[in-house]
């Protein structure tokens, strides 16, 4: 490999670890918010929510909402899930 991919490759790496530590950080939030909920009687899983969320970052990013929705959608299922 070029010196320039090896270069790209490595910022890309930097870039997935930062990714998996926010989400890690993110799941550890929701796992708070949905232990509070439970212990008010409110359904863990919030569509609306859910939705407003993915219009919010595929219009900000310019992302395709498709895209944005695979993403958060397994996020979502995972949070609720207990993390299982």
């Amino acid at each position: 490999m070029t010196e320039k991919i090896n270069k790209l490759r490595a910022e890309i790496d930097s870039l997935d670890n930062r990714i998996v530590e926010l989400i890690v950080r993110r799941l550890d939030i929701s796992r708070g918010i949905i232990k509070e909920k439970q212990s008010l009687g409110i359904d863990a899983r919030d569509k609306k929510r859910e939705a407003d969320i993915i219009s919010k970052l595929s219009g900000e990013s310019g992302l395709d909402i498709d895209l944005v929705w695979k993403i958060f959608q397994s996020i979502f299922d995972y949070a609720v899930r207990g993390g299982k």
